[in-house]
């Protein structure tokens, strides 16, 4: 995951001097850069605007444009700390929200025995 820094805050994401597009063509180069930028842009925006109810794909996705975006010499890391701890986050939310539904089954299933002792005591009361 690589290092986070102190805090891995958002507001610790630093200008980027992207480098340049040597392997592009002159008459390319401008509107690339203009194009990796955007979607910089773009994607730091959405990384800033997630929340721990989105869907796993979006980090994955998010996490994967940054990584291509950091060989151009974007700095992203502290996005991508912000994104990697959302998913693990999101992961332990997963695992508590599984573990809830099943201990609801067994008090419903606790429940349910308990309504049949108490039929069998009525009944043997009778």
């Amino acid at each position: 995951m690589g290092n986070c820094g102190a805090t891995g805050d958002i507001s610790e994401v630093s200008p980027t001097t992207p480098l340049p597009l040597v392997n592009a063509k002159e008459r390319l180069r401008e509107g690339l850069a203009i194009a990796k930028m955007v979607t910089f842009a773009s994607t730091a925006e959405s990384a800033i605007n997630l929340s721990i109810d989105d869907d796993t794909s979006t980090f994955v996705d998010c996490l994967e444009a940054l990584e291509t975006l950091e060989s151009y010499g974007f700095e992203a890391e502290a996005l991508k700390c912000r994104l990697n701890k959302i998913v693990r986050l999101n992961e332990i939310q997963r695992k508590v929200d599984e573990e809830k539904n099943e201990q609801k089954g067994k008090v419903s299933e606790l429940k349910h025995e308990i309504v049949e002792v108490k039929e069998e005591i009525h009944k043997s009361d009778e």
